[in-house]
């Protein structure tokens, strides 16, 4: 009935008169005047804020129950549309089919490594400390970006996280799924004499400057070296770098080719890579180079010296890249053991075809 409810206005500011009747001083007169229950809804807002969330279901409350009311209840604002299309609500009925197709497979198979490593975790009797995953935001963030000063380590941050889509959310769940693994794997990593021989070779050894064209089929390198191996000297490495922009599908397609210099024993690089470029001489372009997925052809740009130092010498440093470097693998391999194992049913048709089209490995 129209006497059963009554309109109000919030939001006033400072000692100037608004719109009435004010909100607060109606509560405290209707309790007053023996009204005991009230809902409380807001029109004016699609979704909740500090407004309604603070003012009204806390502050308004607060004034109506200290007034002799007994019961307030704020109702929630619609909160049902994520984006407005020219001022057109868009519900999440239509967006969540779309975005589980486009994306749903690599959320599930994240939450399906979160949810996993959180049971890992507890069955091996350890905890996930704030300083543990404090610890991870800043070796990710040293991995991901190669900065040294604050500043430049931030926008390279920045700047990758917006590439990868990694807004607050997956950012934070990503450290957090990080840090979970190395916690798993880390007991078990062992440094013998002849890694850290090997690493210190990578760290310390001769290095190498290359560019790398590489591309899906055989025939297309093979075709490529022999144009480029063609080529007079002093014209290879301009040609190199134009092809590797136009024709190569190596993250480095956009530099030319270029890749940073690396040391000939470093064993991030493939080795058939490796192999090649120790029998090259600087300004030659190799022959195809076959990969795990494609081929390749590279053209050996410099080779430096070492910088003559020992192991010994270097050990806290080639100890700490050694052991990073076995972490990271075995928290990969850690992370494609647990996806792989079974119990993940989709009957999403739309999230289904996501998570095959993405090769998460999951299955039921």
């Amino acid at each position: 009935a129209r006497e059963e409810w009554v309109v109000t206005f919030q939001s006033r500011f400072g000692k100037a008169q608004w719109l009435q009747p004010y909100t607060e001083p109606t509560l405290e007169r209707l309790a007053r005047e023996g009204v005991r229950r009230i809902d409380a809804i807001c029109p004016g807002f699609v979704a909740d804020c500090l407004e309604t969330l603070e003012e009204i279901a806390m502050e308004a409350k607060e004034a109506f129950l200290h007034a002799g009311g007994e019961s307030f209840r704020y109702i929630d604002c619609l909160n049902g549309a994520p984006a407005f299309i020219d001022g057109t609500p868009t519900p999440w009925s239509e967006l969540t089919p779309l975005l589980a197709e486009a994306s749903g497979g690599t959320i599930l198979l994240e939450l399906t490594l979160d949810r996993r490593l959180q049971q890992r975790l507890a069955k091996a009797g350890l905890t996930l400390t704030p300083a543990a995953v404090e610890a991870e935001r800043s070796e990710l963030t040293r991995q991901m970006t190669a900065a040294s000063d604050p500043d430049t380590a931030a926008r390279a941050l920045a700047s990758i996280r917006s590439q990868r889509g990694l807004g607050d959310l997956r950012f934070e769940a990503l450290i957090r799924r990080s840090a979970m693994l190395r916690a798993l794997v880390a007991p078990g990593i062992e440094l013998p004499d002849d890694l850290l021989e090997q690493t210190h070779a990578a760290l310390f050894g001769p290095r190498v400057s290359v560019r790398i064209i590489t591309v899906s089929t055989e025939q297309d390198a093979a075709r490529l070296s022999d144009e480029l191996r063609n080529l007079p000297p002093d014209k290879r490495e301009l040609a190199f770098s134009e092809a590797a922009l136009s024709r190569s599908t190596d993250e480095s397609a956009s530099s030319g080719g270029m890749l940073p210099p690396f040391a000939e024993a470093d064993p991030s690089m493939p080795s058939a890579v490796r192999r090649t470029v120790a029998g090259l001489s600087v300004g030659d372009v190799s022959r195809v180079i076959p990969l795990d997925s494609g081929f390749a052809v590279v053209l050996l740009r410099s080779r430096t010296a070492g910088d003559g130092s020992t192991l010994d010498a270097r050990r806290e440093a080639v100890t700490r890249a050694a052991r990073a470097r076995q972490e990271r693998l075995a928290m990969d391999k850690l992370a494609r053991l647990i996806a792989s194992e079974p119990g993940v049913t989709i009957p999403d048709p739309g999230l289904r075809w996501s998570a095959e089209a993405a090769g998460t490995g999951l299955r039921p």
